[in-house]
């Protein structure tokens, strides 16, 4: 399910980047939930759960949808 503003998300698993290393970020951030308040036009998520953007290729579930 994809995540639209307003919507509250808890983040699952960043992606590793396109060598295949790990986000240093990905233990910090993992649990994490808070509400989507932009979609960039990438597609990556902006909200209140802290300053990282949450890409489409990370992993990620809605928990409660506006």
């Amino acid at each position: 399910m994809k995540a639209k503003v307003g919507d509250r998300i808890r983040i699952l698993e960043l992606a590793p980047d396109s060598d295949g290393k790990p986000d240093p970020r990905a233990e910090e951030y993992a649990g994490r939930t808070g509400v989507v308040q932009s979609i960039g036009g990438m597609g990556e998520l902006h909200g209140t759960w802290g300053s990282l953007n949450i890409l489409p290729e990370d992993r990620y579930m809605v928990v409660s949808e506006v």
